[in-house]
């Protein structure tokens, strides 16, 4: 709070507390002040270096018999410059629409975000296909696949928000590097 001033702590203070605590006028402040911290957000992220994100597009995959796992590690090839990362993985999503998250990271860096979307509420099993160019330092520190919530809540007790928004496992059923071209 110290280094906050004038509407800037105003707006803290109605993201900060829970949205059921407020009545209809302060949360459409609340709504209001949301947008004014992404629409300062938005701004300071041109400035720096884009997000690299790569989108998933479901394919069809025969079954794999490894098990499903939040994190697991890629190792790099013997190769360095740049190459491109194929991953194949399969997620079991549930019946909710929702965004799928995953990250790429090294030891000292991130590498990229991994997104997809789950329209349909069948809460079927999908295999979902991502491709980007990464590159490779001649380190060898393996990468590591990690699942991540689809956005940061409080309630994990409640399986219903558990289902929309935490991480889901996955089996990485492939990962394959080729020369970028």
């Amino acid at each position: 709070m110290a280094d906050r001033a004038g509407l800037s702590r105003w707006s803290s203070i109605l993201q900060a507390k829970p949205r059921t605590d407020f009545g209809g006028l302060v949360w459409l402040s609340r709504g209001f002040a949301k947008q004014l911290r992404l629409k300062r957000k938005k701004g300071r992220l041109r400035q720096s270096t884009p997000e690299i994100v790569w989108r998933g597009r479901s394919i069809r995959h025969a079954a794999a018999t490894t098990p499903f796992v939040f994190s697991q590690a890629i190792p790099q090839p013997e190769t360095t410059g740049d190459v491109m990362l194929d991953l194949v993985v399969r997620i079991d999503v549930p019946p909710v629409r929702r965004r799928i998250e995953m990250e790429i990271n090294a030891a000292s860096r991130h590498v990229a975000r991994l997104r997809s979307m789950a329209i349909s509420r069948s809460g079927k099993e999908r295999v979902l296909h991502f491709r980007g160019k990464v590159t490779l330092d001649g380190a060898r520190q393996a990468f590591v696949l990690e699942a991540r919530p689809a956005r940061q809540f409080r309630e994990w007790n409640d399986a219903a928000t558990v289902a929309a928004y935490g991480a889901l496992p996955f089996q990485l059923l492939s990962a394959k590097f080729s020369p970028a071209g």
